[in-house]
């Protein structure tokens, strides 16, 4: 029972981060970029926001959880688009045809496909990891060489 409603902190604590990462960067895009117009400096905002602040959120918050769960869920739901997909659902605006600012300038489709691989792999991860326990045997193989190094 314990495992188990550990294991739904780590899926609702990445929902939350993801949720809250899309919430700072409508506010920053839509009260910043929008109004100012100065979207060539629009690269330098992706560069800190994906390259450097969602890293270190994943790298905390695994060392917080001592879970892969959180970093990978996070990291899936923003590299297969999920991210901008729920930035146009929360302000309730239609997904534009094309996406020209996104890796690869997916069309509308292309990026719901994204979507749907990336459900597809959290749900295939979850699976695996409930089938096979790998995490914690692994847990399990890297306390007893610590134990023996220490």
């Amino acid at each position: 029972m314990r495992r188990n409603l550990s294991l739904w902190r780590y899926r609702l604590s990445s929902i939350l981060v993801f949720y809250a990462i899309t919430i700072a960067d409508i506010i920053i895009v839509e009260e910043v970029f929008r109004p100012t117009g100065v979207w060539e400096y629009i690269g330098y905002y992706h560069i800190a926001m994906f390259q450097i602040l969602a890293p270190i959120i994943m790298i905390a918050g695994f060392i917080l959880t001592l879970d892969w769960r959180f970093p990978a869920y996070l990291f899936i739901l923003l590299i297969f688009g999920l991210e901008d997909t729920f930035y146009y659902i929360l302000q309730g605006k239609e997904i534009p045809e094309l996406l020209p600012w996104i890796w690869g300038s997916p069309t509308r489709i292309e990026l719901l496909f994204r979507n749907v691989i990336g459900i597809f792999l959290i749900v295939l991860l979850e699976f695996v990891d409930y089938k096979f326990n790998f995490w914690e045997k692994f847990k399990m193989r890297a306390k007893k060489i610590f134990i023996k190094l220490f």
